[in-house]
């Protein structure tokens, strides 16, 4: 879906809306590698005994 729209509005020159869905796909990014990855990364250390 936001890459669809992300090449209409760029071939059409929809700057704001082009900025719009990078805006979002950053900050799906950060949310994504804040609540998942942390998870896995605390998980993975506690699991090899890595904590200090």
């Amino acid at each position: 879906m936001w890459v669809g729209t992300f090449s209409k509005n760029r071939n059409e020159l929809y700057t704001d809306k082009v900025f719009a869905v990078l805006a979002m796909v950053i900050v799906l990014g950060v949310l994504v590698e804040g609540v998942v990855f942390q998870a896995i990364e605390r998980l993975t250390v506690r699991r090899w005994g890595m904590q200090r």
